[in-house]
């Protein structure tokens, strides 16, 4: 046999792999190509690959924008901290999200008091469920049971003023919610044939003080507006509720877009798009310009109903960007890296 050769061959070939592996590592993450055309520009993007086998702070996901909360969490039995920066499968920095029976997690952590507010704005992120991965809530003594429509993530925008520190989500007092939280909806009863997890625009009006969201004790809040209830109409003619579905064992982008409607009018918008594709958009809606309420915030998130997951498992969230209008926000703060 021809060794020399046979080395020399072996030399070039690991010289190639190693260009390639340094060629995949040094490659740039995906960047929003709907945000993009919609005239928005990456203004920031996490910090994750710095921080792995941390606990993620709201400064390391979001940057200089506003003042931040650190991860909120409720209703969590867990023991130790169930989401910290890891290598996703594919070895990617990521959150990872550990869910098991007994662990109910609902982390948010809040990029709050975005000084001054602005009109446009696009949020994004790239999702990982396992292939494996299931989606299934005990509601029940007896049974683990799909569970439709129960918990939200991973992304979502926060309307309000400027003077806003209350709870992002229901469960406070009617005083501290002012506001409208925009974010995606995940429903386990979507997971059907593998297909992944259902995603739905979910609008939630946290301004329950008004008169007009306490008529016949019916409050101003989920999926709003209904069509099917005019008293919920709080933002008049708005979003159709529609899902989409994530494959799973990959990257799936997951893109939203709010724009906020001019005073005293109905012309506010939202859109979202699953794995490239528009799943939903809606115009028509009223978010409070009026009052001076305009996009304040960005936001991750993870919320399980009901009491966790049948089993330990995790799923994984990475390249958090901020996308608006240039130039950015707050004199040029936190251009993308």
């Amino acid at each position: 046999m021809n060794w020399p050769r046979i080395r020399f061959l072996t030399i070039i070939a690991s010289c190639f792999l190693a260009l390639c592996s340094a060629a995949v590592a040094s490659d740039p993450l995906p960047d929003a190509k709907n945000l993009a055309a919609r005239g928005l520009s990456l203004v920031w993007r996490d910090s994750l690959e710095k921080h792995v086998g941390e606990v993620p702070t709201a400064e390391v996901l979001y940057g200089p924008f506003g003042e931040f909360s650190n991860w909120h969490r409720r209703n969590s039995e867990a023991t130790g901290d169930h989401r910290i920066v890891a290598r996703a499968p594919d070895g990617r920095a990521a959150i990872q999200y550990n869910v098991a029976r007994g662990n109910v997690p609902h982390d948010e952590t809040l990029s709050q008091h975005w000084t001054p507010g602005i009109q446009h704005a696009g949020v994004a992120v790239d999702v990982w469920i396992p292939a494996d991965f299931v989606f299934a809530y005990e509601c029940s003594e007896t049974s683990w049971q799909p569970h439709p429509g129960v918990g939200r993530w991973p992304i979502g925008l926060w309307v309000g003023s400027n003077t806003y520190t209350g709870n992002m989500g229901g469960g406070v007092s009617l005083g501290e919610q002012r506001g409208v939280s925009i974010r995606l909806n995940r429903g386990s009863g979507g997971d059907r044939a593998g297909q992944g997890a259902s995603f739905g625009a979910y609008i939630y009006y946290l301004n329950r003080a008004q008169p007009q969201c306490e008529k016949d004790g019916v409050l101003c809040s989920y999926n709003c507006p209904q069509p099917d209830n005019p008293r919920e109409r709080c933002f008049g003619a708005g979003m159709s509720k529609k899902s989409g579905y994530t494959p799973r064992g990959r990257w799936v982008p997951v893109e939203l877009e709010v724009k906020m409607n001019e005073p005293g009018k109905h012309n506010g918008c939202v859109a979202f798009w699953v794995d490239g594709a528009l799943v939903d958009e809606g115009c028509g809606m009223d978010f409070g310009a009026d009052r001076g309420w305009l996009i304040r915030g960005i936001y991750t998130y993870q919320m399980w109903h009901c009491d966790g997951s049948p089993r330990k498992q995790a799923w994984w969230l990475s390249n958090i960007r901020l996308y608006a209008p240039q130039p950015a926000p707050d004199k040029g703060a936190g251009k993308a890296r």
